[in-house]
Parts: C-alpha cells; structure tokens; sequence
C-alpha cells in the first residue's frame, strides 16, 4: 500500500525481542511487528525493516538502552519516558504503570494529577521475566513463554509451589512436580503463579498502588501471571491490545513532536540501520 514520508517510525529493541511501531502524521498506527530475536539482533532488524510498507519516513525514534547502536540517526528516547508515553496514548489518566520484559520488570508510579512520581524495578537477576519464562518453557518442551501462558490457563486448581527466585532452584522443583504426577497445566500454572508472587513481593510490599493500572510487556500476555498479581495487589489490572509494542509507540510519539516531518528532508529506511558490526568493549 502506498504511504506518504511524513510516516513516523518507532523501533524498541529489548533483550529478547524487538518491537516496530509505524504511525501516519496524525499518530494513527499504520503497522507494527514484535519478533523476538533470540540475540541476532541485526538480521531480525532488516527483516523487519524490508516488510515496513513504507521506503522513507518523516521522523524516527529509537529506545535509546540497545537501540543507539543499530542505527545511524534517529531521536533516541528514555525506555520509562517512551513507555509512559505509549500507554498515555490509550490511557491517558494512567496511574501505575507495571512493565514486564525479557530481562527485567518494573513498576512506574504517578502521583494523583498524574505526574511521574518514581520508577521501582527487580534486581540484575532475571527471574519473574520473559527470557525465565522462555527457559523454563524451553525444558518442558514447549515453544516458549507464549504457549506456557496458554497452558497454564487451562488449570484451575490449585498451582504447585516453585521456586521462581531462581533458575537453579526451579529445574529442581520442576524435576520433583514431575516425579509428583502434575500434568503440564499444573506446572504452567504453578511456574506463573510463582513468578506473579515474585514480582509482588519484589515491586508491591509496601507501595501505594494508584488505579488505573496498566501493564505492559511480553509476559503481560500471560493472564495467569496478570490474574495473580490482580488477587495479590488487590487492584484490577488493564493489558493493552499492543502491551508489547508500547516503548515503540512512546518513541514514535516523541519523534513525530521532536521532528516535524516538514521541516526536514525524509529519511531512507534502507540509510537508517548501521550496517557496521558492533564492538563492544568489557572492563572489570
């Protein structure tokens, strides 16, 4: 379908996957993908880039923690500050902002006008996110944290009890469940409910949870994770259409009122991804 240059462009590039987010210059959404990469960040981003309808946009704006990296230009944006303005887009008096992602998940409060108040996130472990999720899912021989999410819904007794505080400790219980007769709805019930209570336990003691919440992320497609959090916190939870593409949207957003598209000569989708290998470099 043919689409004007003033098109704006969000990318959202997360530890596991990647989010694109194109909107026209009224900031409809005109197309959106969420692929998960798996570390090969750069063959997945062309991928991604060659199905985008259009071949130049207006404005583009990047989630600055990876992104500035895959780039060669683009208006780099706050990871809290793009997904407060995504989920502002839909829910406008937005007051507690629940983000769970592939390597970490947070909390970011507002006070009662809605102004940022202050943003509580987990520790450097990854346990209660995605890529957990994924690696358990991995030795049950699923697909992933997807179809976990999906099984787990089927069950509706009581989940057993596993340790999510930690990888080791959870193949340990997961080994013992098994060797107990639980089905795998028990187990997919019993790996989200724990995950939900470390993400309370880890975020929510103590906090004063203002309503609407809105929660955002790959692992807030699971409903038995959202369900539990819901009857833990005792506050109602709403998960967008687009949970996952939020942070891609906040930066388009910016970029679209940063960058007015007419102010400038509109830039070449095939000119925006750096083509060079990245280099890091590791000190102790």
């Amino acid at each position: 379908m043919a689409i004007d240059e003033s098109a704006i462009l969000g990318i959202d590039i997360g530890s596991i996957s990647l989010a694109v987010v194109l909107l026209d210059a009224q900031g409809s959404v005109l197309h959106q993908q969420y692929l998960g990469h798996n570390g090969h960040i750069q063959p997945i981003l062309a991928d991604a880039m060659d199905k985008l309808p259009v071949r130049q946009v207006g404005a583009f704006g990047v989630v600055a923690e990876k992104g500035r990296e895959f780039f060669t230009t683009g208006i780099e944006v706050n990871e809290q500050v793009a997904l407060i303005e995504g989920v502002r887009c839909d829910y406008p008096k937005v007051r507690t902002i629940l983000s769970i992602g592939g390597e970490n998940f947070g909390l970011i409060l507002f006070d009662d006008q809605g102004r940022y108040k202050k943003y509580i996130s987990n520790s450097a472990c990854a346990a209660g996110t995605g890529s957990f999720l994924d690696q358990q899912a991995l030795r049950l021989g699923l697909s992933g944290s997807e179809e976990l999410s999906r099984i787990a819904a089927q069950y509706q007794g009581e989940p057993p009890k596993i340790a999510t505080r930690c990888a080791v400790f959870a193949k340990t219980d997961l080994i013992h469940i098994q060797q107990q007769g639980y089905g795998l709805d028990a187990i997919a019930a019993g790996l989200s409910f724990g995950v939900a209570q470390n993400i309370c336990d880890t975020l929510m003691h103590g906090t004063d949870l203002q309503t609407p919440m809105v929660a955002v992320g790959g692992v807030s497609r699971n409903r038995t994770v959202i369900q539990c959090i819901e009857k833990a916190a005792k506050v109602p939870i709403q998960v967008p259409d687009h949970c996952e593409t939020m942070g891609a949207l906040g930066a388009a957003l910016i970029a679209q009122r940063q960058q007015a598209p007419e102010a400038l000569p509109p830039l070449r989708i095939d000119e925006l991804i750096n083509t060079q290998p990245v280099k890091r470099s590791y000190f102790y």
